[in-house]
């Protein structure tokens, strides 16, 4: 494997995995003070893989074909229901003082 292989797979690790996993450890845990950011990195490798194994129950029991479009769309789904989940039970995006989302029911 060259560089350009072993950078490709970390970059495509970070996407599909660490991403939704980052966004659903968030809906499950929305305040900073529930877990700490280390413990939070090791769920979201765990939790990332939740789409993917949605994605290949939906290909054995549907025979929803894998393809580039519906992994996309898995992700996509998964994410945006994981940051509405997230902002319903009170979470909120603080960039230094500006508030950047603010939580459904406040």
């Amino acid at each position: 494997m060259t560089g350009w292989g072993i950078i490709s797979v970390m970059i495509d690790v970070f996407l599909v995995i660490l991403i939704p996993g980052f966004l659903i450890s968030w809906a499950l845990f929305p305040k900073k003070e529930n877990l700490r950011m280390s413990e939070r990195l090791a769920m979201s490798l765990g939790l990332g893989l939740l789409p993917m194994l949605l994605l290949m129950i939906m290909n054995m029991a549907l025979e929803v074909k894998v393809t580039f479009l519906t992994d996309l769309i898995v992700l996509l789904l998964v994410s945006i229901v994981a940051v509405v989940v997230f902002l319903y039970r009170g979470g909120m995006v603080k960039v230094g003082n500006k508030v950047l989302l603010k939580p459904m029911n406040a």
